[in-house]
């Protein structure tokens, strides 16, 4: 599987140099170049300078730079080819690691028309809320870690179906290779997501859904641990969430096969006069049948967005979340749900070191639980996130966090388990269990360049931590 990676990642960087060289001199050329430089007074940077970055950010960055040629080769007015290939360079990330770093930031080609998205690559998401939120689409899902390598296909937009084209859906399948340093070698992950959509009016929508993603497969670090064979027999038990065949781990057989994380995501959104939308959103959070049956309930991410549609006013868009992860269940024989964790998969729901979903939830590394590689170290918590974008004399953009962390819970056996504070000494990682964080950008120019100075700072009740940022931006767009 690791031979077949590479393989993989030569064959698409050359193909992806190939198309972007030919095209050059062609409509549809674009070149983007990025570079920002940290100043920080601290051992790490501030939470909101490191995090949501696509994972090019980390606790020792002092710079990063991003070269990304493009080119859309349009079919007709309603559907294109685009193929993008971004180079990323930083100086260095976190303790543990490559100091330097040259890696993939995007490589794909996407095939985009007017119902149907389909890509192969590794290709960032779409930024939701204005970028304002502390996650993305889901709870389960942020812009926090580096975009995994796979295949996606998904509808462009709801398709309506029934009912004078009042009731409609969205969907979304996709797989992907984990192949960074993990506990588990060459393990997959499967992703899926269906929403049905009711139009209420012609300016509002409804919108209930469930995603799902299971990580499956691969070889475990652990030698008292058998690799994890997925056969179709297997595949067809990961994608309905159901218990493991004969060929299965004994805990797989009792449970379901791989490590599985859901969410039930309701929206509602509302068009007001002119561009501007109100939504209101609500994401859960589950790992287990405890959890679907809600019987975690608060658990899960409430939120609401406006936006203006412009873009001069004092506050143009604005969102607020509030996000809570203590519940967990706490039903026998396994008290606590341990969300993102795993004790097949102990490093858990990440990727190249960071957090998949929202950033609130940290990794880290424990000297007594997951061996050399990474884990999950803070799940409980109670957060509340507001986002404001906005325009004074220059445009500007302010996130406020406040987080009280709790830590995270360990089963090690029936109703019994160990609690690890968020600051354990056992954690290379350490988050404080109170923490306020602010984050502030002003762009200074949007001309031939975008030049924009940040500022962040974390406060606790023992000590603060600030940094600073220079984001210099330059792009070349040749589309017709």
């Amino acid at each position: 599987m690791g031979h077949s990676l590479k393989l993989y990642k030569i064959f698409l960087m050359g193909f992806f140099y190939f198309i972007t060289f030919m095209m050059y001199s062609q409509s549809g050329f674009q070149l983007e170049v990025e570079s920002t430089a940290f100043v920080n007074g601290d051992d790490a940077l501030p939470f909101w300078l490191q995090s949501n970055n696509y994972g090019r950010v980390g606790r020792q960055t002092n710079a990063y730079a991003v070269l990304a040629p493009s080119y859309d080769l349009y079919l007709n007015e309603n559907s294109k080819f685009t193929f993008k290939s971004a180079f990323a360079y930083r100086d260095k990330f976190n303790e543990v690691g490559k100091a330097k770093d040259i890696f993939i930031d995007e490589l794909y080609a996407q095939f985009a028309s007017e119902y149907i998205i389909a890509t192969i690559g590794v290709k960032h998401d779409e930024l939701k809320y204005n970028g304002l939120a502390s996650s993305n689409q889901s709870l389960l899902w942020s812009n926090n870690a580096r975009s995994l390598p796979g295949i996606e296909i998904k509808t462009a937009k709801p398709v309506y179906f029934l009912f004078g084209g009042q009731l409609g859906f969205e969907a979304l399948f996709s797989e992907y290779f984990l192949n960074d340093n993990r506990s588990t070698k060459d393990a997959h992950l499967h992703h899926k997501y269906l929403a049905l959509v009711y139009k209420l009016s012609t300016i509002s929508t409804l919108k209930l859904g469930m995603r799902h993603v299971a990580q499956y497969g691969g070889e475990p670090s652990d030698p008292n641990i058998d690799d994890q064979s997925i056969g179709f027999s297997e595949y067809i038990r990961v994608f309905f969430g159901r218990s493991g065949s004969d060929n299965s781990l004994p805990t797989d057989r009792e449970n379901a096969i791989g490590n599985h994380i859901g969410s039930y995501e309701f929206s509602y959104n509302r068009k007001l006069r002119g561009e501007g939308e109100f939504e209101f959103f609500y994401n859960s959070i589950f790992e287990d049948g405890s959890g679907s049956a809600m019987k975690n309930f608060p658990d899960g991410r409430y939120g609401a967005f406006y936006d203006t549609g412009k873009s001069d006013k004092i506050i143009n868009s604005f969102v607020y979340e509030f996000i809570y992860t203590k519940n967990q269940s706490q039903t026998a024989p396994h008290l606590w749900d341990n969300y993102f964790n795993n004790i097949i998969y102990t490093s858990g729901w990440t990727y190249q070191q960071n957090v998949i979903g929202v950033p609130f939830i940290t990794s880290t590394y424990l000297s007594d639980y997951g061996g050399n590689y990474i884990t999950v170290g803070n799940n409980r918590l109670i957060a509340h996130h507001l986002g404001i974008q906005g325009k004074l004399y220059f445009p500007y953009e302010f996130k406020l966090s406040y987080r009280r962390n709790y830590g995270f819970n360990r089963n090690t056996g029936y109703s019994r388990y160990e609690h690890y504070e968020s600051n354990d000494e056992r954690s290379l990682f350490k988050v404080q269990p109170e923490v306020v964080s602010t984050y502030f950008k002003v762009s200074l120019l949007r001309s031939f360049i975008d030049l924009d100075v940040i500022g962040a700072a974390d406060f606790n009740k023992d000590s603060s931590s600030f940094g600073a940022a220079l984001r210099i931006f330059y792009s070349i767009d040749n589309n017709n």
